[in-house]
């Protein structure tokens, strides 16, 4: 996906938050933001926003020394996320039939994205504790479930699930379970190291995700997956996969021109996320797209009809 003029404000916010977490003094950070300008600049040279987002971090990692200044952020989140663990899976539980299950597990990985400091500013997260019963309570604005269902329930099929913030790990690890007992084989798919609040191995595992599916890193360095960048382990699982299910803005950001068939789970955050989806800021959205572009019809292609053989 291009970089949009409407994102460079963002990553310029996100370049200040970085700055003031990583250096204590106006001189420093002022020197980061220069540098964060030029870097923004240079934003038609860049293949997308989250491209410029990863040549931020690691231009102030440099200056700083500080390579993971969300750190605390992310404790934080994480913490959040497992007292919130009784409501989740109560939710799950309650549901009336299997195919009520996976819709209601999907909802709270999707409910999950909406742990994201990075997105809400300042390090500052919302109080998911008031909330969360709310979210889960909302429809998908564009829900692919039948066809998501076409494939599970025919037989067990491999799925990888490729991650998004560190605190929603704790919602996947939910999803993952459900999909646990009915899937060939789950992997999840984190980053290479820290950046912004994205999650990396060491909270996958903290999550308890690693009971359910083979927690790996994608290789990637950036918030958000450009497949050709990745490790040539996950590029293989990723090509392989009978399923992948994509979390989160920045990996829509990146994935969304790939050719193969992915699932996208997220809440839409900001209006060019919306217009591309065809929703409304703070929608929940689990749709199917191929080469970034709508599938509707896919029910009937032959490699879905050979998944169901």
């Amino acid at each position: 996906m291009k970089v949009f003029l409407e994102c460079l404000p963002c990553i310029m916010r996100q370049a200040l938050d970085a700055s003031r977490m990583s250096a204590g003094d106006d001189a420093l950070q002022s020197a980061i933001m220069k540098r964060a300008v030029k870097i923004t600049g240079d934003f038609e040279n860049r293949r997308n926003s989250p491209e410029i987002a990863g040549a931020i971090h690691k231009m102030v990692a440099e200056m700083t020394g500080v390579t993971d200044p969300y750190r605390e952020i992310k404790r934080k989140d994480m913490d959040t996320a497992f007292s919130l663990l009784p409501i989740l899976r109560k939710y799950v539980c309650e549901a009336k039939n299997a195919s009520d299950g996976i819709h209601r597990a999907l909802k709270v990985a999707a409910a999950g994205n909406s742990l994201d400091s990075a997105v809400y500013g300042g390090g500052v997260s919302p109080d998911l504790e008031s909330l969360i019963e709310k979210e889960l309570g909302k429809p998908f604005a564009s829900f692919d479930g039948r066809l998501f269902e076409s494939i599970i329930f025919a037989r067990p099929a491999n799925i990888l699930i490729v991650a998004d913030n560190a605190g929603e790990t704790v919602f996947d690890a939910v999803l993952a379970e459900k999909l646990y007992g009915i899937s060939s084989k789950i992997f999840y798919a984190v980053r290479e190291k820290p950046i912004l609040n994205d999650a990396t191995i060491e909270e996958a595992v903290a999550s308890g995700l690693s009971e359910y599916a083979e927690v790996i890193s994608s290789g990637s360095t950036i918030p958000g997956t450009i497949v050709s960048d990745c490790n040539p382990a996950f590029r293989k699982i990723f090509n392989e996969a009978d399923i992948v299910i994509s979390k989160g803005q920045g990996n829509f950001e990146t994935l969304s021109d790939e050719k193969r068939g992915i699932f996208y789970l997220l809440k839409t955050k900001c209006n060019v996320l919306a217009n591309l989806l065809g929703t409304i800021v703070n929608d929940y959205v689990f749709v199917y797209k191929e080469n970034g572009k709508e599938a509707k019809s896919l029910e009937n292609r032959n490699e879905i009809k050979s998944l169901m053989n």
